[in-house]
Parts: C-alpha cells; sequence; structure tokens
C-alpha cells in the first residue's frame, strides 16, 4: 500500500487505510500499529490516538465517510441524467452503467460490511436505512413518475426499484467476489436485458 506521509493528510490516511486493512483483515484482524504504518506513521508513537479515540471511533467516521460519499455521487448522477438525454431508455442505460461504476468504487467499503455485519448494529442500522432504505424510496418514486407518464411498464414501483437495485448489487458482487460474470455476460448485455425489463425494446418487441 502506497503510504501518503503529508501531515495535513494524516487523518484521511487513517480513515483510507482503516477502509482497506479491516476489509482485508477484519476488524479484530488489525492493530493500531497496523494502521498507523499503513497510514505512514511510526507504529507506537501515538499518532494514531491524536485523530481517534478508539479503532471503533475510526470505523465509524469510515462508515459516515463513505456513505456522505455515496450521497454525494447519488447526487451527482441524478442531476445529471434525470431528463437530459430525452429518452428515459438511454437516460435509465447511463444510469444503470453509473451505478455498476459506484458499486465498483465502494469495493473496499462493500467487503468491509460484509466482514463486519452484526458487530455494531446500530451503525449498520443507520447504514441500512441509509443505503437501502432511502435509496429505495428515492428510486421507487422516480418509477412512480415513469409509470404515470408512461415511459416504462406499468406495475408496482417500489417492487420494481428493490428488483433493479438487488440486480444491480447481486451483478455486481458476482463479478467482485466470485470473480466471473453469471454466464459470462458484459456489463453491456447485463444493463440491456435489466431495462428491457422496464422499458419496452425499440420496435416493441420483448
Amino acid at each position: 500500500m502506497t503510504k501518503p506521509r503529508k501531515h495535513g493528510t494524516t487523518r484521511e490516511s487513517l480513515l483510507t487505510a482503516g477502509l482497506q486493512l479491516f476489509g482485508e483483515k477484519g476488524f479484530d484482524g488489525v492493530s493500531v500499529k497496523d494502521l498507523e504504518s499503513a497510514a505512514g506513521l511510526t507504529p507506537g508513537r501515538g499518532s494514531f490516538y491524536r485523530h481517534f479515540e478508539s479503532k471503533e471511533a475510526l470505523l465509524a467516521d469510515i462508515v459516515h465517510r463513505e456513505v456522505e460519499k455515496l450521497r454525494q455521487l447519488r447526487e451527482l448522477q441524478q442531476r445529471g441524467i434525470s431528463g437530459s438525454l430525452g429518452d428515459r431508455r438511454a437516460e435509465l442505460i447511463v444510469d444503470f452503467r453509473m451505478r455498476l461504476i459506484v458499486l465498483a468504487q465502494l469495493k473496499d467499503f462493500i467487503l468491509l460490511l460484509g466482514r463486519e455485519y452484526g458487530r455494531f448494529p446500530d451503525l449498520l442500522g443507520q447504514l441500512y436505512s441509509l443505503l437501502v432504505e432511502e435509496s429505495l424510496a428515492q428510486e421507487g418514486s422516480e418509477l412512480e413518475r415513469d409509470i404515470a407518464n408512461q415511459h416504462i411498464r406499468g406495475g408496482d414501483a417500489h417492487a420494481l426499484a428493490a428488483v433493479v437495485q438487488s440486480a444491480l448489487v447481486g451483478f455486481h458482487l458476482s463479478k467482485t467476489y466470485f470473480g466471473s460474470q453469471p454466464y459470462g455476460i458484459d456489463d453491456d448485455r447485463f444493463i440491456k436485458a435489466l431495462v428491457d425489463l422496464l422499458v419496452p425494446p425499440p420496435g416493441g418487441k420483448s
């Protein structure tokens, strides 16, 4: 791992080191000295505790940082896509492609959550509310408007939102953690098939 040493980035370096090491080795498998070393600090001199009270505090701030990063990415994504192409099918294709890119950027964070699920229930409960419930509510509202405007097939908008989110996350996990794409299907084919479920293909052929 590259060891950043600029004083002004010490706290951020510890956050980045914690995200990677906790994901790779688990919370219990990482010591404060490991974190200091990975952040480019001299282990054992107390530098960690000038920025965080404990490993638990570091983990909490990692989660908050990554959630805020995801919020910002999602907001930029929505502002950049919604209504910009004049073609809902094309917009959904871009939207889903960007969401796969975001998931790839969150690889270390997702790995961390997978390892430490259940250790910090209050923190993970907050995270679930932000990443799942809030996201589904927003997407469900968007799909309700699409259905009302006859941009997509009719149906239960919030159930469709859950299907879309589950499909994207599942496809990403298969690629990233199992090392293969289902049936060898690449991103383009997967996204097209997912969009076909929502918007009739050109010419009306399913």
